[in-house]
C-alpha cells in the first residue's frame, strides 16, 4: 500500500478515531499507533513478508548509536514503519 492509498482511505473517517496495529494476521491482539518512522527503506526482494528494515540514512547526530552498516543498500525501497 503507498501512502497516497492510506489517505485516500482515511480521509472521510472521523479525524478523533483512535488507530490500532494488529498484532498478527490472524488478529489475535491489537496495540495503539504511537509512532510513524519515515527514515527506513526494506529489500523489495523479500517480497511480501518483510524481515530486514534499514535507515534511508543516518541523522547528524545520530544519539540512537546506529553505523553504517544500518543504512540501506543500494535498490532498498523507502517506507513508512507504524509503531505500537
Amino acid at each position: 500500500m503507498k501512502v497516497i492509498d492510506l489517505i485516500q482511505m482515511l480521509s472521510d473517517l472521523d479525524p478523533e478515531l483512535e488507530v490500532l496495529i494488529a498484532i498478527d494476521g490472524e488478529g489475535n491482539g491489537f496495540n495503539k499507533l504511537e509512532v510513524i518512522d519515515t527514515n527506513m527503506s526494506y529489500d523489495p526482494e523479500e517480497g511480501n513478508r518483510i524481515e530486514s528494515i534499514k535507515l534511508r540514512e543516518l541523522s547528524p547526530d545520530n544519539e540512537e548509536g546506529y553505523s553504517p552498516e544500518d543504512v540501506a543498500h543500494e535498490g532498498w525501497e523507502p517506507c513508512v514503519i507504524l509503531w505500537p
